[in-house]
């Protein structure tokens, strides 16, 4: 990186930034939240235990849980985007495809499946799900080809929508949505530990709902399709396979009874926004979560945080630290690099130049922004200016959705590489009013 350096001031926030960042981060570690779910004996599973980890927490997930049953555990099939340094002792890994669902997802999908249907009876099956899971497990139905699967996926994640609207439709299309897991077990009741990227801690759409099959029908969701842009550029092959899944449920008429297994959150963003806040104590700083449940577009949800930064600093307050948790989206219309937290730092750094004693950190627990290596990005009242004598306008990167080009020569892109986690996004604001304020 040949970002412009800062000064010893602004360094020190930064550090101070991403400590706060780092506890967020490590109360929601996977390892240890499994780890004290199973200890606590809060889930019911017998002498023998098969266990069946998917999503980016997979291994760390795994791992934990194998530590704690020891020889209990018969088998075990892990997949994710990509394998630990060291590999599970009596575990099979699948490395599948995120975030568009490729030929590694659908052979990931056909064996997950197969594992489960395959538990014998008398043994247990656990269940560990997290983020990533509706591209890693995307197996496709008869009629709909690999190439409409994968276009389908770019449309989503290009829209704009939520997450837990793009899991709506993902969920429905993909062979391992909407409760699949669930019903290959058949009579069995698979206890399944869950860490929630999305808002409510919804369980339909966690991983697009593999052990959960509750939630609105067909019917449902079409009609809300109907309203939205989206469906007109879905492939031609999606739209026929859900309007045959119409067909089939009889209108919205006939319901398919739901196949729910027994599912606990083990951490959530919640968890890491209560960690923050203490962090913030510790230090001396007053902390307030402004919002549990930051959405809508990152550019947009930037000035507003930028507009709250500037409302909090009051000459002669003390030091505080605004909170925000959730998962923000972007509408791509440029052609440019990024990811939501850097769109969002970049659009509260535009609205924020020159103004002194306010500094924030936008990034994601899963250490990945969009498809870059970063995790998110910093921003303060100078990050405007330092751009500009590196001939970058910020004005013009939101345009053409260039976050990243933006911040990498700015300086202020923030590197933490794969997290092993992954309980959507943060924003934390510092408000320092400068010395002599009165």
């Amino acid at each position: 990186m040949t970002g412009v350096r800062v000064g010893h001031a602004m360094a020190a926030e930064r550090a101070l930034l991403e400590a706060l960042y780092r506890e967020a981060l490590a109360a929601v570690d996977p390892g240890p939240a499994v780890r004290r779910c199973l200890e606590a004996e809060a889930v019911s599973l017998g002498p023998r235990v098969r266990v069946f980890a998917v999503g980016k927490a997979a291994e760390a997930m795994a791992a934990a849980a194998a530590s704690v049953l020891g020889g209990r555990v018969e088998a075990g099939l892990v997949v994710a985007p990509a394998r630990a340094a060291e590999p599970l002792r009596g575990f099979d890994f699948l490395q599948a495809d995120h975030p568009i669902p490729g030929r590694a997802s659908a052979v990931a999908g056909r064996r997950s499946l197969a594992f489960v249907a395959s538990t014998p009876p008398g043994v247990s099956l656990l269940g560990l799900l997290s983020g990533g899971t509706s591209a890693l497990l995307f197996a496709q139905p008869p009629g709909v080809s690999a190439l409409e699967v994968a276009e389908l996926n770019r449309v989503l994640l290009a829209s704009g929508l939520p997450v837990e609207d793009v899991n709506r439709v993902r969920r429905r299309v993909s062979s391992c949505g909407a409760g699949a897991l669930a019903r290959a077990a058949g009579a069995l009741r698979p206890e399944v530990l869950v860490l929630s990227d999305v808002l409510g801690d919804r369980l339909d759409v966690i991983g697009s709902g593999p052990f959960w099959s509750g939630g609105e029908t067909v019917a449902e969701l079409m009609a809300w399709l109907r309203g939205q842009a989206v469906v007109r550029r879905m492939p031609p092959g999606i739209v026929r396979h859900l309007e045959n899944l119409l067909q089939a449920e009889g209108h919205g008429e006939r319901k398919r009874p739901e196949t729910v297994a027994p599912h606990r959150i083990v951490a959530s963003n919640r968890d890491a926004l209560e960690a923050a806040a203490t962090a913030c104590e510790a230090r001396g700083l007053r902390p307030i979560v402004v919002s549990r449940a930051m959405r809508g577009e990152a550019s947009r949800v930037g000035k507003r945080i930028a507009a709250l930064l500037q409302c909090a600093l009051a000459p002669g307050s003390r030091r505080h630290c605004l909170l925000f948790g959730g998962e923000t989206t972007v509408t791509l219309r440029g052609a440019g690099r990024g990811g939501r937290n850097q769109e969002l730092a970049l659009a509260a750094a535009q609205a924020l130049a020159g103004v002194r004693g306010v500094s924030l950190l936008a990034a994601g627990t899963d250490g990945r922004d969009g498809p870059t290596d970063a995790a998110g990005a910093y921003a303060d009242g100078g990050t405007r200016g330092r751009a500009a004598t590196r001939g970058l306008d910020a004005g013009d990167c939101l345009l053409e959705n260039d976050s990243n080009t933006f911040f990498e020569g700015e300086g202020g892109v923030f590197v933490t590489g794969p997290s092993g986690t992954n309980a959507m996004d943060l924003v934390l604001g510092l408000c320092r009013p400068p010395p002599g304020w009165v």
